[in-house]
């Protein structure tokens, strides 16, 4: 996504300064360049490296809407109103649907094994990113908010469940470390000369969509049952003598 902006309450000297912020959905990531113009008397290019940066007037990681002509944002002191957005970025406000009209499951698994690959050179840093809750495993949620971070974010339900289907080689409702690797990287020893991987199956599978739901209520109970348990024992380690006490109880059992 691309936005024209200039300085809000500019010196003079930078009244006539223009800049395109530029936003990355699919790692969150932000940028300032300002293109140069003629006579302008300042060293224009790259004014603000690509990376995560935070909103000083929010408090919090820039989002796409903070980027709406008419806002301003702030980070390292630097005041900008942003003034436009490019002719993509504003048919991907009005229609979200609209780059996703042409697009087959096969193509976004393409376009997101390409990007990948491109922003991370280990599949293990890929995954991480992918598994929220560091549990081993990536279940519908994650892997839908994954899609969202690479641009994908208005999928439908079906369309979400049978790209988590044809990572899922176990058929098991979430996707494992091992299934990841499968299908990103090429094998080590291939039997067959430009051996490619199998296209994406897009039948709709309404089983797997009741087992891959099962998965994730499973993952979130867990989470919860561990979290209470931790805050237990806290509780027994804060408070003097009450691990003798419930030895004394369990013994009554």
């Amino acid at each position: 996504l691309r936005f024209k902006a200039r300085f809000v309450n500019p010196k003079p000297e930078d009244e006539d300064r223009v800049f395109v912020v530029a936003y990355y959905m699919q790692d969150d990531c932000l940028s300032i360049y300002e293109p140069p113009q003629r006579n302008l008397g300042v060293v224009t290019g790259r004014f603000l490296e690509k990376g995560v940066h935070m909103n000083q007037i929010t408090g919090q990681l820039f989002k796409p809407e903070d980027l709406m002509p008419g806002n301003i944002i702030k980070l390292y002191n630097h005041e900008f109103e942003i003034l436009d957005q490019d002719d993509y970025t504003l048919k991907l406000y009005n229609d979200p649907d609209a780059q996703f009209a042409n697009f087959s499951p096969e193509a976004v698994v393409q376009k997101m094994r390409e990007s990948m690959r491109q922003q991370y050179p280990l599949v293990r840093d890929i995954f991480r990113r992918f598994d929220k809750d560091h549990d081993g495993v990536i279940t519908h949620d994650e892997f839908r908010a994954a899609l969202g971070k690479f641009g994908f974010a208005n999928l439908s339900d079906e369309t979400v469940m049978t790209l988590l289907r044809h990572f899922d080689t176990c058929q098991d409702g979430q996707v494992s470390y091992n299934e990841f690797c499968d299908a990103f990287l090429d094998e080590d020893f291939p039997t067959a000369m430009l051996k490619t991987k199998p296209p994406v199956d897009t039948r709709y599978d309404h089983d797997y969509t009741e087992r891959a739901q099962y998965k994730a209520v499973e993952r979130s109970e867990t989470v919860a049952v561990r979290k209470a348990v931790r805050q237990l024992g806290d509780i027994v380690a804060k408070r003097e003598g009450m691990t003798t006490r419930l030895i004394k109880e369990f013994r009554h059992l």
